[in-house]
């Protein structure tokens, strides 16, 4: 097999490459020919039943969440309780509001932090000590709901739009950092993740930016495209010195690969 181009195996080619796809696409649309009016009657999301637009409201936030996870992860260096999480608790504050979904993510956090050394003593599996936290979580979401209804607070009820599964494996990581690496670090990065996740919700709300996806869709090659030029050249860690845990623990992100000598 010949080897390949050292241009074409750069990184930001194809970031490059999406970025001006999507852009190439936006100013094509803006045009008054026959070509630029095709492009408007079928690159957009409009006109969908109000069940396919609430799902792909979801769906829309998932390249902006994956770029604000690579600015703070790689650009200011700031560890999180992995990748994913922030993207799925914006979700979950997105259902309930956002000072009732920070109210019961701290306080699940707390909760099953402070349970956890039992179900360690207890010598649970991984999967029956998650499916144990699963059901409490559950169980604190209903209770929630009780009370909120009997005391007439609608905030409380709500809460239950948050999902069970991402508050499990929220307070889980942060249990688990807690544990392994001590209570301020857990903290830092439970407070890194939460942050990360109501900055991505706050700048959707503020800029419409889902409303202008909905119309536009070529800009989600433009978010792609900027994923994988800031992880290749904007991982400057600019905060990573302040991180509690970066000496004296050896973990990371609870999700992230281990970078090979063939991959620096």
């Amino acid at each position: 097999m010949p080897p390949r181009s050292p241009v074409l195996a750069s990184p930001w080619v194809p970031g490059l490459a999406l970025v001006v796809l999507g852009l190439g696409l936006l100013l094509a649309k803006q045009g008054t020919g026959a070509t630029a009016a095709e492009l408007r009657a079928v690159l957009h999301l409009r006109d969908l039943p109000p069940e396919v637009s609430r799902e792909l409201g979801g769906v829309l936030l998932v390249p902006a969440g994956a770029l604000l996870v690579v600015l703070v992860r790689l650009t200011l260096g700031l560890r999180m309780l992995g990748p994913f999480r922030p993207l799925l608790i914006a979700l979950g504050l997105e259902g309930t509001g956002l000072l009732p979904g920070i109210v019961l993510f701290a306080a699940l956090c707390a909760a099953i932090a402070l349970q956890r050394p039992r179900l360690q003593v207890a010598r649970l599996p991984a999967f029956g000590r998650l499916s144990l936290l699963l059901s409490a979580v559950v169980l604190l979401g209903v209770a929630a709901v009780i009370l909120g209804r009997e005391l007439g607070l609608p905030a409380l009820v709500r809460t239950v739009y948050f999902p069970a599964v991402v508050l499990c494996l929220a307070a889980d990581g942060f249990a688990r950092v807690t544990l392994r690496d001590g209570l301020r670090v857990g903290v830092s990065r439970g407070a890194v993740t939460l942050g990360a996740a109501v900055v991505l919700l706050l700048f959707d709300r503020w800029t419409g930016h889902r409303h202008l996806l909905l119309e536009h869709p070529e800009l989600l090659l433009v978010e792609t495209g900027a994923c994988v030029l800031v992880a290749s050249y904007l991982a400057l860690r600019l905060l990573d010195r302040f991180d509690p845990g970066r000496l004296d623990s050896g973990g990371g992100d609870l999700e992230e690969p281990p970078v090979s000598a063939s991959t620096r």
